[in-house]
C-alpha cells in the first residue's frame, strides 16, 4: 500500500516577538516542544485536512504536497518536500504503510490523547458514541475505537490498547483490532478531537 501521513503532537500556537510579529510557532510532542517557522506550521496543519481522505487511510505525502501548493504561497514542491521531510525527522509527521505490519508498527510507538467531549450514545445508532467539541464537529464511534481514543493515553500504546481489546473479543486478534480502528483514529486526529503523541 502507499504510505499515508499522519501528523503527531498538539499544536501551543504561535510566539510573538517583542513588534507583536509571530516569531515561532511552537509543537507540543510528547515531553518537548518543538519551534517551527511558518512554511513547517502551514504544512502540519495542512496534514490534518481531508478528514474523509484521512479516514480512507489515502492522505499520502502526495496528497498533502498538493494540499499546500494550492493552499500556500510562495512554496514550491521541493520546499514542501524539504519542510514533510523535516517534520518528519521531527516526528511531527509520522508516515507508514496502512498493512498488517506497518499498522502494529506504528500503534506501538503512539498513544492517542483525547481532547474532544463524549456525549454517550449517538441519537442515531445506540451501538456508536458520539464525540465532539466546541465549534459543533462531531464523529460517531464504535465500542473499539471509543476504547482506544478515551483509554490508549494510560496504556503503554495504542497497540497494546488493541491487543487489550482483542482478548475480550470473539477470536479476534490485535491486529484485528487495531485494523479496525485505525481509520477512526485518523478522523479524530484530523478533527483535533484528540492526537497523536509518542509512546513512552
Amino acid at each position: 500500500m502507499t504510505p499515508i501521513i499522519i501528523p503527531v503532537g498538539k499544536s501551543l500556537g504561535p510566539v510573538l516577538n517583542e513588534k507583536y510579529g509571530i516569531d515561532h510557532y511552537e509543537l507540543l510532542i510528547g515531553d518537548e516542544i518543538e519551534l517551527l517557522d511558518e512554511p513547517s506550521w502551514a504544512v502540519w496543519n495542512i496534514a490534518h485536512s481531508e478528514t474523509a481522505t484521512q479516514g480512507e487511510l489515502k492522505f499520502d505525502r502526495e496528497r498533502l504536497t498538493k494540499r499546500v501548493l494550492s493552499d500556500v504561497d510562495k512554496m514550491d514542491r521541493y520546499k514542501v518536500q524539504q519542510t514533510v521531510d523535516r517534520l518528519t525527522s521531527l516526528h511531527a509527521l509520522v508516515e507508514f504503510d496502512p498493512d498488517g505490519a506497518g499498522i502494529e508498527t506504528v500503534l506501538r510507538q503512539h498513544i492517542m490523547v483525547p481532547s474532544g467531549v463524549s456525549y454517550g450514545s449517538s441519537p442515531d445508532d445506540s451501538d456508536l458514541f458520539r464525540i465532539g467539541d466546541a465549534s459543533g464537529d462531531w464523529l460517531d464511534l464504535d465500542g473499539w475505537e471509543r476504547a482506544v481514543w478515551s483509554g490508549s493515553y494510560r496504556d503503554r500504546s495504542m497497540w497494546h490498547a488493541c491487543e487489550q481489546l482483542a482478548e475480550y473479543s470473539d477470536g479476534g486478534s490485535a491486529l484485528n483490532v487495531a485494523e479496525a480502528i485505525l481509520p477512526a483514529m485518523a478522523m479524530v486526529n484530523a478533527m483535533f478531537l484528540g492526537h497523536w503523541e509518542p509512546a513512552k
